[in-house]
Order: C-alpha cells, then structure tokens, then sequence
C-alpha cells in the first residue's frame, strides 16, 4: 500500500472520493502509515459522509481508538453539530 501511495499520492488526492476510498482502505488494513493521512484528511473535511466511516475504523481497531477519540477531541469543534452528534454515539457504542 505505501509503494503505491508513493508513487500514486492516493492519500494526498485533492478528490475527496479517491482520498476517503484509500485512506478507508488503509485504515481497514490496519495500516499505521495512514494515520497521518487520515488525520490530515480529517482536519480538512468536516462532510459525514467521509467522517463517519473513518472515525468507525479507527474506534473499532483497538490499537488506533484512544488516538481516534483523541483526534475527535481535537476536531470536534470543526465539525457539523449532526456529525458531532454522529461520532459521540458510534463512541458510546463503541465501548458497549
């Protein structure tokens, strides 16, 4: 995935489609090389239709849901109230 993130620059896409595509991909490959890139992307696109599934990913995945959480600290206040709304519940699930 990284050699072809290098030479493609998936993760760096101004197409917020192809980036959500291969960074969800990378997240569901539990690839640690995608956490900057997602935190990026999550920084700079505030749509629930991309937010969502990528924060799903990360607070599933034990190894990268504490630094989920921590990043949707971080970002909340950038975000929609319904995509807040969205996130606090999947955290709520999450721990059940």
């Amino acid at each position: 995935l990284e050699l072809l993130d290098e030479s493609e620059k998936l993760s760096q896409s101004s197409n917020a489609e192809i980036a959500f595509a291969w960074l969800k991909l990378g997240l569901e490959a539990r690839n640690p090389a995608a956490l900057k890139p997602v935190e990026r992307f999550l920084a700079t696109t505030g749509r629930g239709k991309f937010v969502n599934p990528l924060f799903k990913l990360l607070v599933q995945n034990p190894d990268t849901r504490g630094w989920g959480v921590d990043l949707y600290r971080k970002l909340k206040p950038t975000y929609h109230s319904i995509v807040q709304n969205r996130i606090e519940k999947l955290l709520r699930e999450s721990v059940r």
